[in-house]
């Protein structure tokens, strides 16, 4: 009986080792984005074969990422330049200190601190951040012509009513009119495409940068560091930078998609159009009231979401502690107290964000 249950149990062991030497050896399919030409890739072609899928997504769908996109290589990328910025302003900030000291009455000016965020918009955005926005203002740029000719061939249209011997029908209008469509959806494909794939590059050049500063941390340091905090780094801020890097490239354009249409309305309509921005400008300090509550919000909301992965890690570490001591309840209601105060926070930033969204 003995030997039969040392089987039973020796069994689901050798199949669990099995299937991690499986999962090590297996091999990963090679990258469908790459293997497919560019100009399938534009309609995202290699998200075919998971359309209309009937069985589940397993492991040996997903494919090899490329080697520029991946982790470890994005990460080192970042951290040697950052390295070097911060290498060089140590190096001032000595040699601000030594010439203060020796000549205390010269007004010498210190040194700016090196600044992550051009790092990564060279290091990672680079020559794709400058062809995205050169696509972005092209799909802006059709967008905005189709309204003109739309207009050019409606004028000829009413013309050749009128007057049906001097009036020609507008066919280079009509043609750069069918086009129009498919050039914008085109070119917004396109910097969608480089946008999505510099945030993905931005967020994980962040969460390998964190990594390693923690592996590197000796243990007092450690010990030292908030653990909630780290987690949420990892997780929401991370997040929050990946999702919000397009829109932040959506609000360098944005002057472009305001002015350029209110001139244009602006010469067929008169001065009666200048209402409309009348009324913009006078929107802009409620919106900028509205977004300062959701700012407020938002650091709330990630400050008690800081507290609560806190708490939550510090009962999956001590959960022997706590069961043997019947302290359940109590965590239970400290992690329950913060997680109202953080959906008070939700609902305030939910109800600004549609403020805000009810006046643009």
């Amino acid at each position: 009986m003995e030997k039969d249950t040392e089987k039973t149990v020796e069994q689901p062991k050798q199949k669990k080792t099995k299937k991690k030497i499986n999962e090590k050896n297996a091999i990963r399919k090679p990258n469908l984005e790459d293997r497919h030409p560019f100009i399938l890739n534009l309609f995202y072609c290699f998200f075919m074969p998971f359309i209309c899928r009937i069985k589940p997504i397993t492991n040996d769908d997903i494919y090899q990422i490329d080697e520029k996109d991946k982790c470890e290589n994005v990460s080192n990328l970042v951290v040697k330049d950052w390295k070097l910025k911060l290498k060089q302003f140590l190096q001032d900030i000595q040699d601000f200190e030594k010439q203060k000291t020796d000549n205390p009455e010269l007004q010498i000016k210190e040194s700016s601190k090196p600044s992550l965020f051009k790092i990564l918009l060279i290091k990672i955005g680079g020559i794709k951040l400058i062809f995205a926005y050169v696509f972005l203002l092209l799909y802006i740029g059709f967008q905005i012509c189709q309204p003109i000719l739309m207009k050019q061939v409606l004028k000829q249209v009413t013309l050749n009513v009128i007057d049906a011997d001097q009036a020609k029908f507008p066919y280079s209008y009509a043609i750069i009119l069918m086009f129009c469509p498919f050039l914008s959806s085109l070119f917004n494909t396109l910097q969608s495409r480089l946008i999505f794939h510099i945030a993905s590059n931005v967020r994980s050049s962040l969460a390998g940068m964190i990594y390693r500063k923690v592996l590197k941390m000796n243990l007092s340091s450690q010990s030292n560091v908030n653990t909630g905090r780290i987690i949420s780094l990892l997780s929401a801020d991370t997040y929050q930078m990946a999702l919000y890097s397009p829109v932040f490239f959506q609000i360098v354009a944005l002057p472009v998609q305001i002015i350029i249409p209110m001139v244009f309305v602006i010469i067929d309509w008169g001065a009666s159009a200048l209402l409309s921005f009348a009324v913009i400008l006078i929107t802009f300090p409620i919106q900028g009231i509205i977004s300062s509550n959701m700012s407020k919000a938002m650091r709330l909301y990630l400050q008690f979401n800081d507290e609560r992965n806190k708490i939550t890690n510090e009962v999956l570490q001590g959960i022997r502690v706590v069961k043997y001591s019947g302290l359940e309840s109590i965590f239970i209601d400290r992690i329950e107290e913060v997680r109202n105060k953080q959906l008070g926070a939700i609902f305030t930033f939910t109800l600004a964000n549609q403020s805000l969204n009810s006046i643009t």
